[in-house]
């Protein structure tokens, strides 16, 4: 589990042009707050994390500014994610 800081949340609603299925998903622009090991940047890393509605794993949406604890699986999924209190 990794703890990020959100920087910004971009909402996408509509329908795959390649599958025709529906999407409802957050994607989160963070910084994280703690980086990799073996990796020198200087500055800060950041990433977008793509979280589907569908899943429940969010309980709202997070606002710039809040930090969270987000794990992964092993195919690199969203499979947590919990407001951290600071």
């Amino acid at each position: 589990m990794a703890r990020y800081k959100i920087v910004g949340v971009e909402h996408m609603k509509g329908t795959s042009k390649r599958t025709g299925r529906p999407y409802d998903m957050d994607v989160l622009h963070v910084i994280a707050e703690t980086p990799p090991r073996n990796c020198e940047i200087i500055g800060q890393q950041v990433d977008k994390i793509t979280i589907s509605r569908d899943t429940g794993i969010l309980i709202k949406t997070p606002a710039p500014g809040e930090v969270y604890d987000i794990g992964f699986t092993r195919s690199g999924f969203v499979d947590y994610a919990d407001i951290c209190n600071k």
